[in-house]
């Protein structure tokens, strides 16, 4: 059963106003967040895109949210999940976007410290957070390019098998 909800799409030429955030690390699940629970980073986080949402445009609300990189250090889904579900259908209802930060290909933050078998290349970041990706423009079936296979191939510490940059970046019109 689902909700129904309007989305707000500004015209073309218009201003829009929006909240960005980045690092929204409230879990030490998998890499090391110090502050995460004293901080209540994710009750805090979720609350304040809540209030930045509960108003639709012409009562001060926001247009659009999103996340600059490393979207919860999440391997499995679990926390992305978690954080999503905390979010009231208004939140829901508004555009979003997301980009991939090093965390989000390397869950120690870099091909230096690289760990086999642990590491994601963003590839579940790419199906998680689907966006208008580049990719989808050459290939009129398949949206995402999933040519590249992170369980294959030189995954020597500096050349992992990294998916296709046409599967980040987004187009908006």
């Amino acid at each position: 059963q689902g909700t129904d909800f309007d989305i707000y799409l500004p015209e073309e030429g218009q201003g829009t106003r929006g909240v960005i955030i980045a690092d929204p690390c409230f879990s030490g699940k998998w890499v090391g967040c110090q502050y995460g629970s004293t901080l209540q980073t994710l009750k805090r986080i979720t609350g304040f895109i809540n209030a930045a949402c509960e108003n639709d445009r012409s009562e001060g609300g926001i247009d659009f949210w999103m996340i600059l990189g490393d979207n919860f250090y999440d391997r499995s889904g679990e926390l992305s999940s978690q954080f999503f579900s905390m979010l009231t259908a208004k939140a829901k209802s508004k555009i979003f976007a997301a980009s991939p930060g090093n965390h989000d290909y390397w869950v120690g933050g870099s091909p230096l410290i690289s760990v086999k078998g642990k590491d994601q290349f963003a590839n579940g970041f790419m199906q998680y957070y689907a966006m208008d990706a580049e990719a989808s423009k050459e290939d009129s079936v398949n949206f995402l390019d999933f040519s590249q296979d992170p369980s294959k191939g030189g995954l020597s510490k500096l050349k992992a098998n990294l998916p296709s940059a046409k599967n980040f970046n987004a187009y908006f019109k």
